[in-house]
């Protein structure tokens, strides 16, 4: 809800900017950006955590789950695509 009321403000900050180009709306839109891509920063946390919580107990993880596990503390079990050839899996 407050992520789109923050958009709306900023697309009409951006018409006021194309008809008026004061110092003050200028600088009022890149506060508008920033707490929009604060918002966003946030429900993308949540979003993720959410999604670790989810496949902590499950048997098949999404491919998501391996990713953010590689990206952290190690291996999470899956097949690596960028090493396949390392493993052996596709060898010539």
């Amino acid at each position: 809800m407050q992520l789109d009321d923050q958009k709306l403000e900023q697309a009409q900050s951006h018409i006021v900017r194309v008809l008026v180009e004061t110092s003050f709306k200028l600088s009022k839109i890149h506060v508008v950006f920033r707490s929009i891509a604060r918002a966003m920063a946030v429900l993308s946390h949540y979003q993720k955590e959410n999604l670790k919580k989810f496949y902590k107990v499950r048997k098949h993880k999404s491919l998501e789950q391996c990713w953010f596990v590689q990206q952290g503390e190690g291996n999470c079990g899956c097949i690596d695509p960028l090493r396949k050839s390392a493993e052996g899996l596709y060898r010539i």
